[in-house]
């Protein structure tokens, strides 16, 4: 009997201890407060959720004494938004998280609309939404930012040059000049007396959300016209981009403040050696310089472009087709194109087009046109020289959000945010892909890098574990990369554009040695007639109109009949073998960085280079994931330098070579 009593208190004592622990354990634990870690915010706003439902003196005196207070009831049950004073909006949320009555606090993150410009005929710039530009314009709008567009000048101020009148265009009224120069004057006055110039200057920085018009990429940017192109009567052609002028040209740009340089001009012929120390002066001076790959249609690129510090950009069309009339494919030794942007090609309708502000003469393919560089129309172009100055505008939003970053960075930027297009990673006819403004721009950890920065420089291999060590293994042969291309040799074949003007003539007579061309062609003339049809003069708000014309541009008055031009007798591109993808940081289980056939101090370097985005060129830096952290840092290079020292590596086997 006693012994049935006791083994009763046991269970009774259990029980009672079970029935506390379970208390305890289901006692509410405190709530959870969220900051909005990026963005705008509601100042003096918090949202809070509770965990059950509350009377109002319940909620009261836990809000009263952190000095909130509910500011309204929210319709999802459970949830109010509390006000709390200014700027202490984290300090109260983490105090009001500890109540065991309170589920979640959270900081109330204000998000927008999303930026459409009110510009007149922004619906027919297609190439904007491709691009991105709608939400990348409410991260960065290129504030602070110098362009230099090197090219036939820009119509960006009423000037009188002896007989010769010059306007503002009206849609440029509202963007930001500096430092103009004429490298055929020599004189400060770079207006443009061709209209090239002038339409690539829109795209990277129109004026936009002004009302009229069309909109630019980086409109808050600041645009700096070099005059390299011009006229001269002792060449035949007469109008041209001398090689000495382009490299002067570059040189006042970087002498003058520019982050970044767009050259939508091209040639085949190779550098002159001052063209290549201009633009290693820009590379050198933390300039990014950008241009056209040409609009001949062939696998070669044209130069500048194919100039290994530069940018080379290829044309896609409305489909994300590569342009009929796009060059594509390698430059010097060691590079080749690097991203497409949008440019324009043939379409039934004529809307394939790239419309910005520019001259009257310049847009029709009617010759007949009088030349007058006051009288303005909406003007749709196509050519690879239309493509750069998208990558130009997205280059300088990059620059403005993040303006330490070096060329190579902006590079790498650029291209590893691109959208891929054709076959899977890089290749000759897309590069990395299609520039995407918004993706270029992204920093979702709001650490001050960009997205791809970090996913390049801290995530450098997809797989966690390392593949065997094939150095030691002897299954990989070191080969030497340079680290400098070697001086650029003349293009082989017929390379960019044999016309000097962007004029619609299928064919011209080649540019003499000396020179390079504008490479652009106006647009087509459709049979169809959009609207609207303001009621505005024509150098207001023209009417969109691009018909078969003396006037095809975005004018009030169009109504003559149609008279397509002849489209430019361009090989289409011809597929070609897809480059070898650059190689990314594998896990290849050695420390031989740069391929040398050692594991030496000179692969350390290798790896501080890499971390310091100066990109090495090395094919073996995929090698420098040495320690098995899931990233290439500097723990890699002191794990080499250890190596070499003869010293033991305190690492997992496999992962730093031999030793």
């Amino acid at each position: 009997m006693a012994a049935r009593q006791v083994v009763v208190r046991l269970v009774v004592a259990a029980l009672v201890t079970l029935t506390v622990l379970w208390g305890r354990g289901q006692r509410p634990q405190p709530g959870v407060f969220v900051p909005h870690a990026e963005g705008e915010k509601a100042p003096g706003e918090l949202i809070v959720s509770f965990r059950r439902p509350l009377s109002a003196p319940e909620r009261d005196a836990i809000l009263a004494p952190l000095g909130a207070s509910v500011k309204r009831e929210m319709l999802l049950d459970g949830y109010a938004t509390v006000s709390v004073p200014a700027g202490q909006e984290e300090d109260v949320g983490r105090r009001l998280a500890q109540s065991a009555a309170v589920r979640t606090v959270e900081e109330n993150g204000l998000r927008f609309p999303l930026f459409v410009p009110n510009d007149e005929f922004y619906s027919v710039q297609w190439n904007m939404t491709m691009i991105q530009m709608e939400q990348a314009w409410e991260v960065n709008r290129g504030g602070g930012v110098v362009v230099a567009v090197v090219d036939t000048g820009v119509a960006y101020e009423d000037y009188l040059d002896g007989e010769t009148q010059f306007g503002r265009a009206p849609d440029l009224a509202g963007t930001q000049f500096v430092s103009p120069y004429d490298m055929y004057s020599n004189d400060p006055h770079a207006n443009d007396d061709f209209g090239h110039g002038t339409h690539v200057a829109g795209t990277i920085a129109q004026t936009t959300n002004n009302g009229i018009g069309v909109a630019g990429i980086a409109f808050e940017a600041s645009v700096m016209p070099v005059k390299v192109c011009g006229n001269d009567p002792t060449r035949t052609p007469k109008y041209g981009c001398p090689q000495d002028h382009i490299a002067d040209g570059v040189k006042w740009a970087v002498d003058h403040g520019a982050r970044v340089i767009n050259l939508s001009i091209g040639g085949g012929g190779g550098l002159t050696q001052a063209e290549q120390d201009a633009l290693n002066l820009a590379q050198d001076r933390g300039v990014v310089v950008i241009a056209a790959a040409g609009n001949s249609g062939t696998d070669r690129l044209d130069y500048p472009a194919a100039f290994p510090s530069v940018i080379a950009v290829g044309a896609v069309g409305k489909d994300q087709i590569l342009a009929s009339y796009s060059s594509y494919g390698t430059g010097d030794p060691g590079h080749q194109l690097d991203l497409v942007a949008p440019g324009g090609d043939t379409d039934p309708e004529g809307s394939n087009w790239i419309y910005q502000n520019s001259y009257l003469h310049f847009c029709p393919p009617n010759p007949t046109t009088p030349e007058s560089f006051t009288n303005f129309v909406y003007c749709p172009y196509r050519g690879t020289s239309m493509a750069a100055a998208h990558v130009s505008g997205v280059a300088a939003l990059v620059l403005s959000k993040f303006p330490s970053l070096s060329p190579d960075q902006v590079r790498t930027v650029l291209t590893c945010s691109a959208l891929d297009l054709g076959p899977p990673g890089v290749d000759l006819q897309y590069g990395s892909g299609l520039v995407q403004a918004y993706n270029a721009l992204r920093d979702d950890d709001g650490d001050g890098v960009p997205n791809c920065l970090d996913a390049v420089f801290n995530t450098p291999t997809p797989t966690p574990s390392p593949p065997p060590d094939l150095c030691a293994a002897g299954e990989l042969t070191p080969t030497a990369t340079p680290t400098e291309a070697p001086s650029p040799t003349a293009s082989p074949g017929e390379t960019g554009s044999p016309t000097p003007t962007p004029t619609p003539a299928p064919s011209r007579t080649p540019l003499p040695s000396d020179t390079v061309s504008v490479t652009d062609t106006p647009a087509p003339t459709p049979t169809d007639t959009p609207t609207p049809t303001p009621t505005a003069s024509p150098t207001d708000t023209p009417a969109l109109s691009p018909t078969g014309s003396a006037t095809p541009g975005l004018t009030p008055s169009a109504s003559p009949s149609p008279t397509p031009s002849p489209e430019p007798a361009t090989p289409a591109p011809t597929p070609t073998p897809t480059l070898t993808p650059t190689p990314t940081a594998a896990v290849f289980g050695c420390g031989d960085v740069d391929c040398s056939g050692a594991i030496d101090s000179a692969d350390a370097l290798w790896v501080l280079r890499y971390i310091a985005g100066l990109q090495p060129s090395a094919t073996c830096i995929g090698r420098a994931y040495v320690d098995c952290d899931s990233k290439i840092s500097v723990a890699d290079a002191l794990v080499i330098l250890r190596y070499v020292a003869g010293l033991r590596l305190s690492v997992p086997d496999g992962c730093a070579g031999p030793g």
